[in-house]
């Protein structure tokens, strides 16, 4: 889930520029009635495909861009209102990773500093099955645009990436991202320098930022209860893949809880931890096939396959198409979601292409 505030920039743009948002909202399903309150959640892919129908509706692929540099500082909610009091820069940064879940659950989230550099990043939820690129987009923009209300208005970061393919527009709109920008990397990211993280920002306030926190701890505590038990193994399950192959001890280690528990929990709601990391491995691969360019072997690798010809025959048996041709059939049919077939436990599909 994720809450409505970047919905209400959006709407807000729309407005101004005398475009029609409710056409746009109504084709995703999106409930207008939402926008009336920034603490609001509708489904994350609900919001992705907003921004994606917005971006096709303007015709601009630097929409995202765009938007969140006119975007008026404070309309995101409560992360907006500690970012505007943080006392510094580093100290939004560690609130935003800190309370990401408030604003978007299901996201690998963490802020690190090395050498003097901070580093924010986060990673699409594992079984995202809509296109992230203009959303992301609009979030990295959103940040360095804030960032440059404390740092001056030519700062940019000292390297940025991407999960996604290169957007299709000119490099002068990119140029707010730096000169250092991946992509087709495995999180989304942005780094900084040292000088800037100790920035203080112009509208700081000491009480403010300490009141913002304490609701915000609050609504974490209340969000994080709210996950079941599928959700925190899914997402378990996610971040060990790109490291070794989950077992169901490791994946129960992480939850605190026994394997022999995990299993009676899971088994009472129809569910077994085989199907579970199956369905996970088929969730990420789809996504990095659709997505992005990464070759196929490193696809596979970071879904838990050791060659290319084992994680072929797993495609095959998700998506009834080798992996080339799937992504293949993805970009001819554009970017809209895709639903992919599955079997039924224990029916074979055909080989497809």
């Amino acid at each position: 889930m994720m809450r409505v505030a970047p919905a209400i920039a959006l709407a807000r743009y729309f407005q101004v520029h005398k475009l029609d948002f409710g056409s746009v909202a109504r084709a995703c399903n999106f409930p207008l009635d939402s926008l009336s309150d920034p603490m609001r959640s509708v489904p994350a892919r609900t919001m992705a495909n907003l921004f994606v129908t917005a971006t096709q509706t303007v015709k601009d692929c630097a929409f995202p861009i765009k938007l969140a540099e006119e975007s008026i500082a404070g309309n995101t909610g409560l992360l907006g209102h500690l970012a505007l009091s943080a006392p510094t820069v580093r100290a939004f940064l560690e609130c935003l990773a800190g309370y990401m879940p408030i604003l978007a659950t299901g996201c690998e989230v963490g802020y690190t500093e090395v050498h003097g550099k901070g580093h924010l990043f986060w990673r699409s939820p594992i079984d995202f099955d809509m296109p992230t690129k203009p959303f992301n987009l609009y979030i990295v923009a959103s940040l360095v645009y804030r960032i440059r209300v404390a740092a001056g208005e030519n700062w940019v970061p000292l390297a940025v990436t991407f999960e996604h393919k290169a957007p299709d527009t000119a490099a002068r709109e990119l140029a707010v991202f730096g000169p250092r920008v991946t992509y087709d990397a495995d999180q989304t990211s942005i780094t900084l320098d040292g000088v800037t993280l100790s920035k203080p920002m112009p509208s700081a306030n000491e009480e403010l930022f300490a009141i913002h926190k304490h609701h915000a701890a609050l609504l974490l505590r209340e969000v994080m209860g709210e996950q079941d038990l599928e959700t925190r193994v899914r997402e378990a399950i996610g971040s060990r893949l790109t490291r070794e192959t989950p077992t169901l001890d490791a994946v129960a280690h992480d939850l605190g809880m026994s394997s022999r528990a995990m299993q009676r929990q899971l088994e009472r709601i129809g569910l077994s931890y085989e199907r579970m990391l199956d369905d996970t491995r088929c969730a990420i691969a789809e996504r990095l096939l659709r997505e992005t360019d990464r070759p196929l072997i490193q696809v596979a690798h970071e879904v838990g396959y050791g060659s290319q010809s084992t994680f072929t025959r797993a495609v095959r048996r998700w998506l009834d198409a080798s992996p080339r041709a799937y992504r293949q059939r993805f970009r001819n049919v554009g970017p809209g979601p895709h639903t992919r077939p599955r079997a039924a436990p224990g029916v074979p599909m055909s080989n497809g292409d």
